[in-house]
Parts: structure tokens; sequence; C-alpha cells
């Protein structure tokens, strides 16, 4: 690395080429510069759809938590529930139970 006017250390990325010789920077015209492409792109697009589908809160850095449940609803809903809050006559067990037992208390 270098030291810079004001005392700072700057440090420079060296590489290692293929036969073990250390280099300051790759060159320009290297055959692999094409795969480096190629996958900055693929990387880039993959990011860009990403912040799509998941955007990310400013404040937090970290995703948008949605309020609807994924998924699909159960099929099958324990007995008195229901989905539009509009109540059903279906009551479970429980609702006969009551009524065996206020009928019993109210005849006997």
């Amino acid at each position: 690395g270098g030291v810079t006017r004001s005392g700072a250390v700057v440090s420079r990325m060296v590489y290692l080429s293929a036969n073990g010789t250390i280099q300051q920077q790759r060159s320009v015209y290297r055959l692999s510069i094409f795969s480096d492409i190629f996958w900055g792109t693929v990387n880039l697009l993959g990011l860009f759809f990403t912040s799509l589908i998941r955007p990310v809160d400013a404040g937090t850095r970290r995703p948008v938590q949605n309020s609807r449940p994924q998924g699909r609803p159960p099929a099958f809903r324990r007995s008195g529930e229901s989905t539009s809050g509009g109540g059903g006559n279906i009551k479970g067990m429980d609702g006969i139970k009551k009524q065996c037992g206020s009928s019993a208390a109210a005849g006997g």
C-alpha cells in the first residue's frame, strides 16, 4: 500500500497470476474479462429484480415485511370461525353441549 499526504494508508489490490508471480494490476486484454463482464451483468440483473420483488426499507436497510400472510389460507377452519366476519349457523360440539345443558336445566 501507499501513504497519502494526509497520512492515510491506501491499500491496493495485488493479483497472483497462474504461474505464481505477484502483479500490481490485471491486464485489460485478458481472456477472463468476458466472463467477468457476463457474471457482473447477471449479478446486476439479479439485484435489480430482487429489489423489485422484495424492496428494502431505507431507514433500517432491511427487507420490507408484508402485512398479508404468504401462501394459501387453510382449507378447513375450526367450527365457529368464519373468513368474512359474518357468523354462520354451523356450530361445533360446544354449541350442542351448551344447548343440551341449557334445555335440561330449563326443562327439569
